[in-house]
């Protein structure tokens, strides 16, 4: 695996709800940790630490794996 000394930035194109549009993104990978997100053509980047980013997806991983187990309980019980 390759250590991360300098900023690695990378475009990505996020379909907008709702919509067969699209948008650019940059995403910025930071030594020590960090991700930055901002739109293709703008100044203004939000940071994250990667570890809130990790935690954010494991709860949102956990959530779904909550309401599939409720689905299947609620499915279960209204069977004769």
């Amino acid at each position: 695996m390759t250590s991360l000394h300098k900023p690695v930035k990378r475009t990505l194109d996020l379909p907008l709800k709702g919509s067969s549009r699209t948008r650019a993104i940059i995403v910025t990978l930071y030594p020590g940790g960090v991700i930055g997100l901002r739109d293709k053509g703008r100044r203004r980047e939000y940071t994250l630490p990667l570890t809130t980013v990790y935690a954010l997806a494991a709860e949102a991983e956990a959530r779904s794996v909550m309401a599939e187990r409720k689905a299947a309980r609620k499915a279960a019980r209204s069977k004769p």
